[in-house]
């Protein structure tokens, strides 16, 4: 089965760890990545724009 489309994407909070890139599909199902604090989340939040279109 294919996967749905992307509704949103985005970097937020996770239990202290501001470096989440949360990824929701049309269909209601998600998938999250987290780095460590020490890594840089630009990387995160070009993806989330990528997939977003913003």
């Amino acid at each position: 089965m294919p996967r749905p489309a992307v509704a949103d994407a985005r970097v937020g909070w996770h239990r202290l760890n501001p470096k989440r890139l949360r990824i929701e599909f049309t269909d209601g199902s998600w998938l999250a990545f987290t780095v460590p604090i020490a890594e840089p989340g630009t990387p995160l939040r070009e993806i989330a724009a990528a997939l977003t279109g913003r």
